[in-house]
Protein backbone atom coordinates (compact mmCIF):
# COMPACT_ATOMS: atom_id res chain seq x y z
CA UNK A 1 0.00 0.00 0.00
CA UNK A 2 1.16 3.39 -0.84
CA UNK A 3 2.16 6.48 1.58
CA UNK A 4 -0.98 8.40 -0.29
CA UNK A 5 -3.00 5.64 0.50
CA UNK A 6 -1.90 5.24 3.74
CA UNK A 7 -2.22 8.66 4.85
CA UNK A 8 -5.93 8.40 3.03
CA UNK A 9 -7.35 5.53 5.30
CA UNK A 10 -5.94 7.46 8.19
CA UNK A 11 -7.59 10.72 7.70
CA UNK A 12 -11.13 8.70 7.07
CA UNK A 13 -10.20 6.99 10.07
CA UNK A 14 -9.31 10.35 12.40
CA UNK A 15 -12.96 11.98 10.39
CA UNK A 16 -14.53 9.47 11.85
CA UNK A 17 -13.19 9.30 14.93
CA UNK A 18 -14.09 12.97 15.19
CA UNK A 19 -17.32 12.30 13.47
CA UNK A 20 -18.38 9.96 16.07
CA UNK A 21 -16.88 12.13 19.23
CA UNK A 22 -19.09 14.95 17.76
CA UNK A 23 -21.87 12.90 17.91
CA UNK A 24 -21.18 12.12 21.56
CA UNK A 25 -21.46 15.03 22.24
CA UNK A 26 -24.23 16.87 20.18
CA UNK A 27 -28.08 16.32 21.75
CA UNK A 28 -30.41 13.79 20.59
CA UNK A 29 -33.18 15.92 19.73
CA UNK A 30 -35.37 13.40 19.42
CA UNK A 31 -34.87 11.61 22.73
CA UNK A 32 -34.66 15.11 24.96
CA UNK A 33 -37.67 16.27 23.38
CA UNK A 34 -39.69 13.04 24.48
CA UNK A 35 -37.99 13.57 28.22
CA UNK A 36 -38.77 16.91 28.11
CA UNK A 37 -42.57 16.23 27.48
CA UNK A 38 -45.02 17.65 30.82
CA UNK A 39 -47.30 14.81 31.21
CA UNK A 40 -50.01 16.17 33.76
CA UNK A 41 -52.18 13.66 35.97
CA UNK A 42 -56.09 14.24 35.13
CA UNK A 43 -57.88 16.30 37.95
CA UNK A 44 -59.94 14.92 40.89
CA UNK A 45 -63.38 14.05 40.23
CA UNK A 46 -64.15 16.30 42.12
CA UNK A 47 -61.84 19.34 41.49
CA UNK A 48 -64.87 21.69 39.46
CA UNK A 49 -67.03 20.69 42.80
CA UNK A 50 -64.44 21.40 45.60
CA UNK A 51 -63.53 24.46 43.71
CA UNK A 52 -67.84 25.93 43.64
CA UNK A 53 -68.30 24.92 46.95
CA UNK A 54 -64.79 26.71 48.11
CA UNK A 55 -66.56 29.66 46.45
CA UNK A 56 -70.16 29.65 47.54
CA UNK A 57 -68.02 29.43 51.43
CA UNK A 58 -66.16 32.74 50.59
CA UNK A 59 -69.77 34.35 50.15
CA UNK A 60 -71.54 32.84 53.18
CA UNK A 61 -71.06 34.70 56.82
CA UNK A 62 -70.75 34.16 60.29
CA UNK A 63 -74.88 34.75 60.43
CA UNK A 64 -75.66 32.52 57.69
CA UNK A 65 -73.18 29.56 59.24
CA UNK A 66 -75.12 29.52 62.11
CA UNK A 67 -78.28 28.84 60.06
CA UNK A 68 -76.61 26.70 57.90
CA UNK A 69 -75.19 24.52 60.97
CA UNK A 70 -78.84 24.51 63.19
CA UNK A 71 -80.03 22.38 60.05
CA UNK A 72 -77.93 19.89 60.65
CA UNK A 73 -78.54 19.65 64.30
CA UNK A 74 -80.71 17.30 66.76
CA UNK A 75 -81.89 12.98 66.15
CA UNK A 76 -80.09 11.70 63.13
CA UNK A 77 -77.58 14.88 62.72
CA UNK A 78 -74.29 16.24 63.76
CA UNK A 79 -73.60 16.32 67.58
CA UNK A 80 -73.82 19.73 69.19
CA UNK A 81 -69.99 19.57 69.95
CA UNK A 82 -68.54 18.75 66.70
CA UNK A 83 -71.15 22.17 65.49
CA UNK A 84 -69.50 24.33 68.56
CA UNK A 85 -66.01 23.45 67.27
CA UNK A 86 -67.08 24.62 63.17
CA UNK A 87 -66.33 27.99 62.97
CA UNK A 88 -66.04 28.81 59.48
CA UNK A 89 -68.22 27.54 56.24
CA UNK A 90 -65.42 25.58 54.52
CA UNK A 91 -64.83 23.39 57.31
CA UNK A 92 -68.25 22.91 57.77
CA UNK A 93 -68.54 21.67 53.67
CA UNK A 94 -65.86 19.38 54.61
CA UNK A 95 -67.37 17.86 57.22
CA UNK A 96 -70.56 17.13 55.34
CA UNK A 97 -68.60 16.10 52.36
CA UNK A 98 -67.46 13.80 54.76
CA UNK A 99 -70.75 12.52 55.88
CA UNK A 100 -72.17 12.46 52.24
CA UNK A 101 -74.43 15.36 52.43
CA UNK A 102 -72.45 16.97 49.73
CA UNK A 103 -71.41 15.51 46.48
CA UNK A 104 -71.07 16.36 42.87
CA UNK A 105 -73.86 13.91 41.53
CA UNK A 106 -76.55 15.42 43.83
CA UNK A 107 -76.85 19.37 44.78
CA UNK A 108 -80.59 18.87 46.76
CA UNK A 109 -79.28 19.00 50.05
CA UNK A 110 -77.08 21.93 49.15
CA UNK A 111 -79.88 23.58 48.00
CA UNK A 112 -81.88 23.71 50.54
CA UNK A 113 -79.85 24.00 53.56
CA UNK A 114 -79.11 27.37 51.66
CA UNK A 115 -82.78 27.90 50.80
CA UNK A 116 -83.79 27.54 54.30
CA UNK A 117 -81.05 30.17 55.19
CA UNK A 118 -82.71 32.84 52.72
CA UNK A 119 -79.66 32.64 50.48
CA UNK A 120 -81.83 32.47 47.18
CA UNK A 121 -78.65 34.22 45.13
CA UNK A 122 -76.76 30.93 45.70
CA UNK A 123 -79.52 28.70 44.97
CA UNK A 124 -79.32 30.49 41.80
CA UNK A 125 -76.01 29.62 41.39
CA UNK A 126 -76.16 26.21 42.46
CA UNK A 127 -78.70 25.27 39.95
CA UNK A 128 -76.36 26.97 37.00
CA UNK A 129 -73.14 24.93 38.11
CA UNK A 130 -75.54 21.38 38.03
CA UNK A 131 -76.87 22.47 34.58
CA UNK A 132 -73.35 22.94 33.48
CA UNK A 133 -72.06 20.26 35.18
CA UNK A 134 -74.60 17.45 33.73
CA UNK A 135 -75.52 14.30 35.17
CA UNK A 136 -76.07 16.34 38.92
CA UNK A 137 -79.40 16.14 40.72
CA UNK A 138 -80.89 19.44 41.86
CA UNK A 139 -84.20 20.87 42.19
CA UNK A 140 -85.95 23.40 40.24
CA UNK A 141 -89.76 24.58 39.42
CA UNK A 142 -90.48 24.25 36.24
CA UNK A 143 -91.78 26.92 34.39
CA UNK A 144 -95.33 28.44 34.53
CA UNK A 145 -96.36 27.18 30.93
CA UNK A 146 -94.79 24.31 28.89
CA UNK A 147 -93.67 24.99 25.30
CA UNK A 148 -95.85 25.19 22.33
CA UNK A 149 -96.96 21.83 21.16
CA UNK A 150 -96.26 20.01 24.82
CA UNK A 151 -98.37 19.37 28.02
CA UNK A 152 -96.64 18.77 31.25
CA UNK A 153 -96.99 15.83 33.06
CA UNK A 154 -96.42 15.59 36.72
CA UNK A 155 -96.00 12.85 38.85
CA UNK A 156 -95.66 12.44 42.43
CA UNK A 157 -92.82 9.94 43.46
CA UNK A 158 -93.81 8.07 46.94
CA UNK A 159 -90.98 6.94 49.08
CA UNK A 160 -88.34 8.99 47.63
CA UNK A 161 -86.85 12.90 48.36
CA UNK A 162 -83.74 14.43 47.81
CA UNK A 163 -82.20 12.08 50.39
CA UNK A 164 -82.22 8.93 48.25
CA UNK A 165 -83.45 10.39 45.02
CA UNK A 166 -80.53 9.89 42.25
CA UNK A 167 -79.97 11.48 38.23
CA UNK A 168 -80.00 7.82 37.56
CA UNK A 169 -83.35 7.75 39.39
CA UNK A 170 -84.75 10.29 37.12
CA UNK A 171 -83.54 8.92 33.63
CA UNK A 172 -84.67 5.56 34.29
CA UNK A 173 -88.15 7.15 34.61
CA UNK A 174 -87.93 9.38 31.72
CA UNK A 175 -86.83 6.47 29.60
CA UNK A 176 -89.84 4.38 31.18
CA UNK A 177 -92.29 7.03 30.46
CA UNK A 178 -91.02 7.35 26.97
CA UNK A 179 -91.91 3.33 26.22
CA UNK A 180 -95.08 3.51 27.87
CA UNK A 181 -96.48 6.22 25.78
CA UNK A 182 -94.68 5.09 22.50
CA UNK A 183 -92.86 8.58 22.06
CA UNK A 184 -89.04 8.98 21.02
CA UNK A 185 -87.16 9.93 24.49
CA UNK A 186 -85.76 13.10 22.86
CA UNK A 187 -89.13 14.32 22.99
CA UNK A 188 -89.72 13.93 26.67
CA UNK A 189 -88.24 16.42 28.76
CA UNK A 190 -87.45 17.02 32.42
CA UNK A 191 -89.25 20.23 32.98
CA UNK A 192 -89.13 20.43 37.08
CA UNK A 193 -88.04 18.28 40.18
CA UNK A 194 -89.62 19.88 43.11
CA UNK A 195 -90.15 18.56 46.71
CA UNK A 196 -93.31 17.42 47.85
CA UNK A 197 -94.87 15.17 50.77
CA UNK A 198 -92.09 13.10 48.70
CA UNK A 199 -91.03 14.18 45.14
CA UNK A 200 -92.49 15.84 42.71
CA UNK A 201 -91.08 15.36 38.82
CA UNK A 202 -92.62 17.09 35.92
CA UNK A 203 -91.93 15.91 32.70
CA UNK A 204 -93.15 18.24 29.02
CA UNK A 205 -94.26 15.73 26.31
CA UNK A 206 -96.25 16.61 23.33
CA UNK A 207 -99.83 17.20 24.10
CA UNK A 208 -101.06 14.28 21.94
CA UNK A 209 -99.27 11.80 23.89
CA UNK A 210 -100.37 13.54 26.94
CA UNK A 211 -104.13 13.54 26.22
CA UNK A 212 -103.73 9.82 25.17
CA UNK A 213 -102.74 8.71 28.50
CA UNK A 214 -104.93 10.96 30.28
CA UNK A 215 -108.03 8.97 28.57
CA UNK A 216 -106.48 6.18 29.07
CA UNK A 217 -106.07 6.87 33.39
CA UNK A 218 -109.77 8.25 33.00
CA UNK A 219 -110.46 4.79 31.11
CA UNK A 220 -108.64 3.30 34.27
CA UNK A 221 -105.69 2.64 33.11
CA UNK A 222 -103.55 2.13 36.28
CA UNK A 223 -99.74 2.26 34.20
CA UNK A 224 -98.35 -0.68 36.76
CA UNK A 225 -94.71 0.23 34.72
CA UNK A 226 -94.83 3.36 36.29
CA UNK A 227 -95.91 2.41 39.51
CA UNK A 228 -93.14 -0.31 39.98
CA UNK A 229 -90.67 2.76 39.97
CA UNK A 230 -92.80 4.31 42.69
CA UNK A 231 -95.56 6.48 40.87
CA UNK A 232 -98.47 6.88 43.22
CA UNK A 233 -99.70 10.00 41.58
CA UNK A 234 -100.06 11.35 37.97
CA UNK A 235 -101.31 15.02 37.46
CA UNK A 236 -102.49 16.49 34.36
CA UNK A 237 -103.76 20.07 34.47
CA UNK A 238 -106.20 20.22 36.92
CA UNK A 239 -106.48 16.34 36.99
CA UNK A 240 -105.08 13.87 39.65
CA UNK A 241 -105.30 10.09 39.30
CA UNK A 242 -104.25 7.70 41.90
CA UNK A 243 -102.47 4.94 40.60
CA UNK A 244 -102.51 2.77 44.15
CA UNK A 245 -105.97 2.30 44.57
CA UNK A 246 -105.61 3.84 47.84
CA UNK A 247 -107.34 7.29 49.13
CA UNK A 248 -105.33 9.74 49.69
CA UNK A 249 -105.90 9.97 53.48
CA UNK A 250 -104.33 6.54 53.25
CA UNK A 251 -101.36 7.37 51.38
CA UNK A 252 -100.63 10.76 53.72
CA UNK A 253 -101.17 8.41 56.49
CA UNK A 254 -98.23 5.79 54.60
CA UNK A 255 -95.93 8.66 53.90
CA UNK A 256 -96.43 9.76 57.87
CA UNK A 257 -95.47 6.22 58.74
CA UNK A 258 -92.59 6.07 56.38
CA UNK A 259 -91.24 8.99 57.54
CA UNK A 260 -91.38 7.99 61.24
CA UNK A 261 -89.70 4.92 60.87
CA UNK A 262 -86.89 7.47 58.96
CA UNK A 263 -86.48 9.48 61.67
CA UNK A 264 -86.10 6.14 64.24
CA UNK A 265 -83.46 5.22 61.41
CA UNK A 266 -81.66 8.20 61.63
CA UNK A 267 -81.39 8.32 65.02
CA UNK A 268 -79.94 5.23 65.08
CA UNK A 269 -77.56 5.79 62.71
CA UNK A 270 -76.64 8.81 64.85
CA UNK A 271 -76.04 6.87 68.07
CA UNK A 272 -73.66 4.43 66.26
CA UNK A 273 -71.19 7.38 65.00
CA UNK A 274 -68.35 7.98 66.54
CA UNK A 275 -68.66 11.88 67.81
CA UNK A 276 -64.67 12.03 67.73
CA UNK A 277 -64.51 11.03 64.64
CA UNK A 278 -66.30 13.99 63.15
CA UNK A 279 -64.06 16.15 65.52
CA UNK A 280 -61.24 14.90 64.37
CA UNK A 281 -62.69 16.24 60.70
CA UNK A 282 -62.68 19.29 61.96
CA UNK A 283 -59.38 19.43 64.04
CA UNK A 284 -57.83 18.56 60.58
CA UNK A 285 -59.64 21.32 58.84
CA UNK A 286 -59.41 24.11 60.93
CA UNK A 287 -55.53 23.25 61.13
CA UNK A 288 -55.63 23.56 57.20
CA UNK A 289 -57.48 26.93 57.68
CA UNK A 290 -54.72 28.11 59.93
CA UNK A 291 -51.42 26.58 58.46
CA UNK A 292 -53.42 28.90 55.07
CA UNK A 293 -53.82 31.80 56.92
CA UNK A 294 -50.25 31.99 58.20
CA UNK A 295 -48.55 31.12 55.17
CA UNK A 296 -50.79 33.72 53.04
CA UNK A 297 -49.15 36.39 56.31
CA UNK A 298 -45.89 35.61 55.55
CA UNK A 299 -46.32 35.72 52.04
CA UNK A 300 -47.92 39.29 52.24
CA UNK A 301 -44.92 40.56 54.57
CA UNK A 302 -42.37 42.65 52.42
CA UNK A 303 -38.75 40.98 51.72
CA UNK A 304 -35.81 42.03 53.46
CA UNK A 305 -33.16 43.33 50.66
Amino acid sequence: MSDVDTTTHSMEDMSMTCNSKDNLGKPNLQTDQKDDQLVFPEPPEDWQFNKFIGELADNIGMRDLEKLKLQFSGAGGISSSVLDSIKDVRTLFTLLKTKKYLNRENMVYLQVMLQIAGRIDLVEQVIDFSREMGNTLYFYAAAGEPENGYKYVKMHVQGKDFSNCTSQYIEDLRNRLSRVLFVPTQYVIIAGIEPSSSLLITFMVPAKYVELMERRLFGGDTYPELHVLGIDIILIGENAFNLTGLTDTTLVATEQQEKLSSVYKQLQTALENLERSDLEIVRMSNDINRIRNEHTKICSQPKLL
